[in-house]
């Protein structure tokens, strides 16, 4: 009984020494590991500087990941596996120093250049140093990088092609001359080897102009060189003032236009007779009238119609011209006579006495029977145009006598000249 209770006792004891050194001993080991694992860090910073990442990516990886592992342990309170990572850390990163040696970038030492001194030099004197001067051989001014102008042309020299005789830009520095005489100096002249004819047109140009109204009629010919014109014309032109087509130098009136037949002269009227000569111009007329119409004394012609200050007689209700009437349409005849490119248009009219329809064939036979008795008397039926209106056209009442008397009426109307 007493050996047990000295065996517990002693276990007892044995026991309460573990809780006291372990703890100890594990303080210790996560120094030692803490400490190794900041070692392998300032290695790994090391290692990177001298190229590891290049020559040994891997040790440097297994470096790292062991130290944090090693870390990792010691916060579970692993020791011996917090241990086994430093080791491999420390090991690892060894390996990648070792390896890396020599990889890193090399250190290059530039050396800084020797300064060199050109010594100037200016050859022709002029104040211009021979770099900065384009005429080292020759002297000029510094506004001219040192090139002289001879000649005094604004050109230097050296774009000078006579650099000893003054003459324009546009000619390279040399001297123009007139090569024709024209006065026009040969950098100007566009025929410097051609007169100009000096004859007031283009003159400028220094060309001669053999033809200045290019008419096709040379100047030597043409009679008007500035005025295009045939040569039938002497190469004038052919004026037309009123556009008839006559030309003036025939046309009898060149302000007014008129036909060729009538020398270039209107006639309103169609009597025959020019309007400058006519002194009816709207009246048609005959010569011995001067234009004006012949005085008749039953008629009057105007510039409408033939009007009769008389009227037509014809047999009730026929178309028989009564004996009394000859003399009014001699007249007329003797009127279409003197104006022969007058037309008329004979136009019957009746009352309203009757049918209608018998009233329209009285007019129209009417003014048929005038026309043929016309005919008779020598003027062209194609001059003449018989027509019937019957009682379609009154010019008075129908109501009373005078006015009937009125409306039955023969009229001669006027219908082109």
């Amino acid at each position: 009984m007493r050996m047990r209770a000295i065996a517990l006792s002693n276990l007892a004891a044995l026991q309460l020494l573990l809780l006291i050194f372990v703890p100890i001993s594990g303080c210790a080991t996560a120094e030692r590991v803490r400490g190794e694992v900041e070692e392998v860090r300032n290695k790994v910073v090391a290692a990177k500087k001298s190229g590891a990442i290049k020559c040994a990516p891997k040790e440097l990886a297994l470096a790292e990941t062991n130290s944090e592992f090693a870390l990792h342990e010691l916060d579970q309170g692993n020791f011996t596996r917090a241990s086994e990572h430093s080791r491999l850390a420390v090991a690892q990163v060894d390996l990648a120093l070792k390896n890396s040696k020599g990889c890193g970038p090399k250190k290059v030492i530039i050396k800084k250049p020797k300064k060199i001194t050109v010594k100037k030099t200016d050859r022709d004197g002029d104040g211009v140093p021979d770099l900065d001067d384009r005429c080292p051989d020759k002297p000029g001014p510094a506004e001219s990088k040192g090139c002289p102008d001879t000649d005094g042309d604004g050109l230097l020299d050296p774009d000078d092609k006579c650099p000893d005789k003054a003459g324009p830009r546009d000619n390279d520095g040399c001297p123009v001359g007139d090569s024709d005489g024209d006065g026009l100096l040969d950098n100007e002249d566009k025929c410097p080897n051609d007169p100009e004819d000096l004859d007031g047109f283009e003159d400028e140009d220094g060309c001669p102009d053999k033809d200045n109204d290019k008419d096709g009629v040379p100047d030597v010919d043409d009679k008007c060189i500035m005025d295009p014109g045939p040569p039938e014309n002497q190469g004038c032109p052919v004026l037309d003032k009123d556009g008839d087509g006559v030309p003036d130098k025939d046309d009898k009136c060149p302000e007014l236009a008129g036909p060729a037949e009538k020398q270039g002269c209107p006639d309103r009227d169609g009597d025959g007779i020019i309007d400058p000569e006519d002194k009816c111009p709207d009246q048609p007329g005959v010569i011995e009238e001067h234009g004006c119409p012949k005085k008749y004394s039953l008629i009057v012609v105007t510039k409408k119609k033939i009007q009769l200050k008389q009227k037509i007689h014809f047999a009730v209700g026929k178309s028989r011209i009564m004996r009394d009437s000859f003399e009014l349409l001699n007249q007329v005849a003797d009127a279409l006579k003197s104006s022969p490119s007058l037309k008329v248009r004979i136009e019957g009219h009746t009352d309203s006495d009757g049918p209608a329809a018998y009233n329209l064939r009285l007019s129209e036979r009417r003014a048929n029977a005038v026309r043929d008795y016309l005919v008779e008397k020598g003027i062209d039926p194609e001059r003449l145009k018989a027509v019937g209106f019957g009682e379609s056209q009154p010019i008075a009442s129908n109501r009373t006598r005078k006015g009937k008397a009125m409306n039955r009426r023969v009229e001669f109307n006027i219908i082109n000249q």
